[in-house]
Order: C-alpha cells, then structure tokens, then sequence
C-alpha cells in the first residue's frame, strides 16, 4: 500500500471520530486562549519596568490617568504596587493555562492514540483469514502496542504541539514587533536561520533512524515471541544464548536509533540558548553606547528577555516536534498501512438455516496465483446429522477443505451451499454462528477451566451447568472434580499446567458447550488414548441427532463412527465412500 507524504497525517485525522474532531478543535481554543495570555504576560513587563525605573513617567502619562484616578493614586510611588500586582496575576494566570494547555493537549494526543490502538486491533480481528495466514503476528503486535505508542509520542503529540507552538510564536512576536522591529526581525531570523541549517544537516539521519526503528521493533518483538513460544526446545536445545544474541543486537540498533532522534532533536536547544544570550548582551552593549544608555533601554531589553525565555522553549518544540514526526515516518506508514487493511464488514444482517445439507459444487482453490492447486473439481453433499470422516496423506488439503467448509476462505471457483443457499464474504460470520471447530493443537488462554470452556463468553454470562455437561461429554468432569479449585483452576498461558490430552478434551468442550450445528474435530483427538477417544466419540454419537460431525483424523478405530468417509488427495479431488460398517 503506498501513501504520499502529505496524506498519512490526513488519513490519521480521516480515522478520528466526531467526538475526537471536537476535542481538537477545543484544544486549538486553548491555544488561542494561552497565546493571547503569553502576549499579555509579556505585554505588561513594559509597564512593569517602566513604573520600576521611573515611575513620574507612567504616573504623567495620559495613557495611565482613567487607572491613577479608577485607583485613587495620589503620588508616582504608589503606581509600583498596583502595576506589579498585574504583572504577577498576568504571569500566573498564563502559567495555569499553560499547564491545562499541557494537561488537555497529552490527554487529547493518547486519547487519540487509544482509538487508533483499538481501531488497529478491530480491523486486524475482522481481516479474512487468509490474510492471517500470510501475516506474521509479532507484526500485528508491534503495531497495535509498540507503534501506535511511537505514533502518539512522534506524531500526534509533536503535530498538535506544532499548531500550539505557532500560535504562541505568533502572539510572542506580534508582541516583540510592537516593541522593536529590527531587534525581533534579527532575533528571529537569526533562530530560524540556525534551526533550518540543523534540520537540514540532520534530516538524512533522523530518515534512516526511522527506517531502522520501524523495522527493528517487529523483529524484536518476532524474537521474544520465538523465544519464549517455543521455551521448552529453547532449553532442550540449548539455544538461549542464540535468541539471546539475535534480540541483543536488535535491541541495541532499536534504542539506538531512538537515543540518536531524542538527541538530534534535543541538542540544538544548548546552541541556540547560547546564541540568544549572546543576542542580548550584543544589544545591552549597543544600548549602552546610544544616547539614553542603559537605563533607558532597560524596559525594551527587559520585554526582550522575558520574549526570549518564552520564544526559544518554543522554537525549541516546533523543531523537536518536525524532528519527531520526520523519525516517526516509517512507523505512521506501517499505523496507516495496518489502519487502511482489508476488512469483513459487509454484511447482509441475514441468518442463515441449516436444515438440510452442505455442499460443495466444483470447488478449486489455490492460495494465490503463483502457488499450485491444492485441490480440484470438489463435488461434496454433507447431510445434516451425519458422522462424516475426512482422511488423506498430510499435506493433501484436508485442513484447507474444511477451512472452506467453515467459511474461513473462499473457493478460488465454484461454491459452498447451505441448504441451497451461496455462502460469501456477506454472510459466512452468520454461517459460522453454527460451527464450532476444534484443532489438534487447542489455543487456551490463561483464565480459569470455566472460562476456556465457555471461550469468548464474559464471565457474568457463562452457564455453568452448561460448562459442567459439556465437560462431562469430553470426559474431562472427573479430572476437574479433582482439582483444588474445580472449574476456577487457572490453566496457564495456552494450557501449560496441562498435558496434551487435557488440553485436547477442554477444546472438545469448549465446542460442545456452543451447542453449535456442526462440529468439525481436526486431528481433535490425536493426543488421547483409544479408550478416552472411544468413549467420547460415544458420548457425541449419543446426541448425534443435534450435531453434524465431521472428522479429519488418520485412526482407523476412530472411522468406524463415521457413515462416510471422504478421501482427499492432494491436487485432484474428493472421492466419497460409504463405511464397510
């Protein structure tokens, strides 16, 4: 997916809700508002150290007469408390809005960055299942935690505090222009002519740091998710000092580049500091050689100090901010890239009924152009009720067949029927409300026996005496009675606290419980003895009438519960037989 350069921002803001939009546009009001504060701020030090050095001025001034009578001034001396008590409440008052500025500008920007977060992990979870194949999920990860955090702290926060930023610069220098236009047109052509010159210089490198930290966060995360998926060869293997080496590395060039970016967008701030003083004190020894001296000039170098203190912190923002947002590039692609991804939304709202039968009529597939077919001309008829086993030699596209029976992918021609009916992308999560699929190899999360079983269910919904039955159907009932604390037994990350055959019967479970249509059993009980699986099998062919069952397994013993028997051979088709049984 490409993207031009000025679009990636915009489609970040294409991506924000109403809500969000105004919160934005609220925040941009705060900033007039502060602006306006910094210009008062700063307009009152005039006055201020007009009245401290020569108060008789301020106190003739026909300016100043409706405040000196409003107040009752009677002598120059008593001006100085009057005007330094507005001084202190402007510089005060401005300080608070800057710290709510602050406050509402970081909440808006990871505000923003949850919803992008979420948005992320919507849209991933609602991608066709194809494109899960072909996607590594360390990426996915990466970006829906990792880089959506860089996003907020290198573009969106550094793109609101660029719009903050130019407001207050605008207001400051209005403000200075009103007081000196040579001094403020040499101060700011003079720091804006040194932070273009640094920017230049460092723009290939903050680039190619972009580049680097984009790519070497994934593979980061890549590694510790081998490393740690796979801990028990890890350790068998002795490979920990290998995935050690390779994440070292990745680390050490990942923080680097961000040490580097933080750096070159932080150091210009010392150079330019020093510049400024050396402005100032250029001017201060001007002053001193003009006619009035030093005196005079005191209120104007005064304005000018204080205009310095609050212009640089923010010329120093601007640049950092566009130093961020440019080594942030590569990382916003990859947000935008994962935000633009293909999604299964359209529905049609229509359930769909099995009463009858699943077909499937000349049904071919392959993954995609370049790879070979993995089967063709599939002529299938799946009566509901039925036992139907499904066999072939490994590689020969049992699973892929009965991933296009479940609606997980799309024949590349011909169709999948329900009772007559064509199942596509508008309808096949209604189709799939009536399957439940149970893999050899059980995904568990790490909650509690109850919670596995009822998987994808909120704790205050689960039916406990349904959770109970359907462990009784898996033969699972006896083991969990055992247990300290039965149901609630935590289970580990994917079922580690359990053995192979444990894991297998909570899945058996987990789809029994869903009291679905159709239950597909993939190699579902090749971790259990023959007893437990005949057992089990008995216990489903006692409520057969409820369920269609269809089993891919490579066991004899296992076919003998099956009306029928589907071969698959890879790359040519699938030949039915009725059971010698």
């Amino acid at each position: 997916m490409k993207f031009k350069n000025l679009n990636l921002s915009s489609v970040l803001w294409g991506k924000l809700n109403l809500n969000r939009k105004r919160q934005v546009f609220l925040l941009i009001l705060l900033m007039l508002l502060s602006s306006i504060s910094e210009v008062i701020t700063l307009g009152a030090i005039f006055p201020f150290l007009a009245v401290l050095n020569s108060p008789e001025t301020v106190f003739n001034s026909p300016y100043a007469q409706y405040f000196i009578h409003f107040l009752k001034i009677e002598s120059a001396d008593q001006i100085i408390l009057p005007i330094t008590l507005v001084f202190a409440i402007a510089a005060f008052v401005s300080g608070l809005i800057r710290i709510f500025l602050l406050y509402f500008l970081t909440k808006v920007s990871f505000s923003i960055g949850v919803d992008i977060s979420e948005e992320i992990y919507r849209r991933v979870l609602h991608q066709p299942y194809l494109i899960h194949t072909t996607r590594n999920s360390s990426e996915l990860i990466n970006g829906i935690v990792n880089k959506t955090h860089m996003v907020v702290n290198g573009v969106i926060l550094p793109l609101l505090t660029i719009v903050s930023s130019i407001v207050l610069l605008i207001g400051i220098v209005l403000t200075l222009l009103a007081v000196d236009v040579s001094i403020t047109l040499v101060i700011l052509f003079g720091f804006g002519f040194v932070y273009m010159c640094i920017l230049l210089f460092t723009k290939n490198k903050i680039r190619d740091n972009s580049k680097v930290i984009a790519l070497e966060s994934t593979k980061a995360v890549k590694l510790l998710q081998e490393g740690l998926g796979g801990i028990r060869d890890v350790i068998i293997n002795s490979s920990q000092e290998y995935y050690y080496a390779l994440y070292k590395k990745s680390d050490l060039m990942f923080r680097t580049a961000q040490g580097s970016n933080v750096f070159l967008s932080g150091a210009p701030r010392y150079a330019i500091e020093s510049f400024g003083i050396v402005l100032i004190a250029f001017f201060a020894y001007m002053a001193s050689r003009s006619e009035g001296g030093v005196v005079g000039f005191i209120p104007i170098l005064g304005v000018f100090a204080l205009g310095f203190q609050r212009l640089l912190p923010v010329l120093q923002q601007l640049y950092a901010s566009i130093s961020n947002i440019k080594g942030s590039r590569s990382v916003l692609f990859d947000i935008v890239a994962l935000l633009e991804c293909d999604t299964k939304y359209n529905k049609t709202g229509k359930s769909i009924a099995f009463d009858k039968h699943i077909s499937l009529n000349n049904v071919r597939f392959k993954y995609n152009n370049e790879s070979h077919w993995v089967f063709q001309s599939v002529d299938i008829k799946i009566n509901k009720g039925e036992f139907i086993g499904v066999v072939g030699p490994t590689g020969g596209g049992k699973s892929t067949m009965i991933d296009i029976i479940t609606g997980l992918l799309e024949p590349t021609s011909g169709v999948l029927k329900i009772d007559g009916i064509v199942i596509d992308s508008s309808n096949q999560e209604e189709w799939q409300k009536h399957i439940s699929h149970v893999p050899q190899n059980i995904f568990l999360s790490d909650g509690t026996i109850e919670q596995n079983i009822a998987f994808g269910i909120s704790k205050d919904n689960i039916d406990f005496k349904n959770v109970k039955y359907a462990a009784k159907l898996a033969q699972i009932s006896d083991y969990i009675n055992l247990l300290p604390e039965k149901y609630n037994t935590i289970v580990g990350e994917n079922g580690v606290r359990l053995s192979g055959g444990q894991r297998q019967r909570i899945g058996i479970a987990r789809a029994l419980y869903r009291n679905s249509d159709v239950i597909i059993l993939d190699e579902a009980t090749s971790a259990l003895d023959v007893e437990t699986e005949a057992s089990i099998m008995k216990s489903i062919e006692n409520i057969r009438s409820k369920f269609t069952v269809i089993m891919i397994t490579h066991r004899l013993s296992t076919l003998a519960n099956c009306k029928k028997v589907i071969t698959v051979n890879k790359g040519v088709s699938c030949e039915k037989k009725e059971n010698r049984k």
